[in-house]
């Protein structure tokens, strides 16, 4: 007896092949999303991303089967040992999460003039509890703190402050791949609308965040890390849309780089989920209010709060 076999045994028989897996709808709690399981095809281990849960094949079946012990469903399946076939680590498992210090943060001095100057406005940006420093691994830069949901300092991101063409734009402290930014402060606005706009940098993040629009997050380059892609499946997302900048970047061209998101994303999401709406310009931060305006407006998006910029 083999996964597929396992699979339509216990009335998993709606799959979606992906590859190496295969996705479905979890049948041991009600769910309306056809891709929230992933089953790996050789083994069995199984994720899901909405209830974050996972293990082997013989678990999945004592849940679906609501037995009273793995070794029930073991008998069930005559015996097949598939707990011993699993990777000791789940694929879909994260290493631990490094977090810092929060007295850290006040060695950040508040002030905000490059960002006003390049029209974001003061509460927007103060919002944001970012400052400057001189010293340390990110002097010259404006360094933004990076927190999770449950307050957590997970590392810094920073803008640089020089013209120095050989100081690089943004410098990054901590594991990017844990990040979920800013959905501290957003995650009301993306859990109503369902939909999330995927954005490379934080500069893009705030001139969006100042015309209204603030169901965003931060991808820190040009591919979607695994905890992005989990919290999309967790939260049932209904829209993705990808608002990467609109020019050369890791020598992908504007929209090649979206195409290639959208490809990594779709293997998880349906096509018609996946929207590419590039910024008007090279990028937000150097749209006025008028030109995100139009460009939400054209890509059917609504705002979240009043916009300081228009109202």
């Amino acid at each position: 007896m083999d996964v597929l076999d396992i699979l339509y045994k216990v009335g998993y028989t709606d799959l979606k092949d992906h590859g190496k897996e295969w996705r479905t709808r979890p049948l041991y709690r009600s769910s309306d999303n056809n891709t929230s399981l992933c089953i790996n095809k050789t083994h069995g281990g199984w994720y899901d991303f909405s209830s974050r849960q996972g293990g082997h094949i013989v678990k999945l079946v004592k849940l679906t089967l609501n037995l009273p012990t793995v070794a029930a469903a073991n008998d069930l399946l005559g015996g097949a040992n598939f707990i011993d076939q699993i990777p000791k680590k789940n694929l879909y498992e994260l290493s631990e999460t490094k977090t810092f210090d929060k007295g850290l943060l006040v060695k950040l001095r508040q002030e905000h003039d490059y960002w006003l100057d390049r029209g974001i406005s003061l509460p927007t940006i103060k919002n944001f509890q970012g400052g400057i420093t001189f010293n340390g691994r990110m002097a010259y830069r404006y360094v933004f703190p990076i927190l999770n949901e449950k307050d957590e300092l997970l590392g810094f991101s920073g803008r640089s402050l020089t013209d120095n063409p050989d100081f690089p734009k943004w410098k990054h402290i901590g594991s990017k791949s844990h990040w979920c930014y800013p959905f501290k402060w957003n995650h009301r606005m993306i859990s109503e609308t369902k939909t999330v706009i995927l954005l490379e940098s934080i500069g893009d993040m705030l001139a969006l965040w100042d015309n209204g629009i603030c169901n965003t997050l931060v991808t820190f380059g040009v591919d979607i890390s695994a905890s992005i892609t989990q919290l999309l499946l967790r939260l049932d997302i209904e829209r993705i849309v990808i608002g990467f900048n609109n020019d050369e970047d890791n020598g992908l061209v504007g929209n090649n780089a979206a195409i290639a998101c959208r490809r990594q994303l779709m293997k998880f999401f349906d096509l018609d989920q996946i929207d590419v709406c590039l910024p008007l310009s090279k990028d937000f931060g150097v749209m006025d209010a008028e030109q995100i305006e139009l460009w939400k407006n054209t890509n059917r998006l609504t705002s979240q709060i009043p916009s300081p910029r228009l109202k």
